[in-house]
């Protein structure tokens, strides 16, 4: 997986997408998510302190706190989006 490059397709993903990094993932890494988020129209990148690849389980209070509020934003930005955007 990690040898596919997928970078040319990020751009025809329209959906909201939240990118989580760890500051200290050693296997994705920072730049690397940067240039996740960077390739997705409108993506929202997050570092998260203190968390390595495994945010979700180093960090899980913040990484669901992030999750929930971009959740949630997405939501109320849908329901007051006319539909014809």
């Amino acid at each position: 997986m990690a040898a596919t490059d997928h970078t040319g397709d990020l751009a025809n993903i329209d959906v909201p997408t939240l990118v989580l990094c760890g500051d200290a993932d050693t296997v994705t890494g920072v730049p690397a998510s940067q240039v996740l988020a960077g390739g997705i129209p409108g993506a929202v990148f997050v570092t998260l302190r203190g968390a390595g690849h495994l945010a979700n389980q180093e960090r899980p209070d913040a990484f669901n706190a992030w999750t929930e509020s971009f959740v949630h934003i997405t939501e109320r930005l849908r329901e007051h989006t006319p539909a014809h955007v």
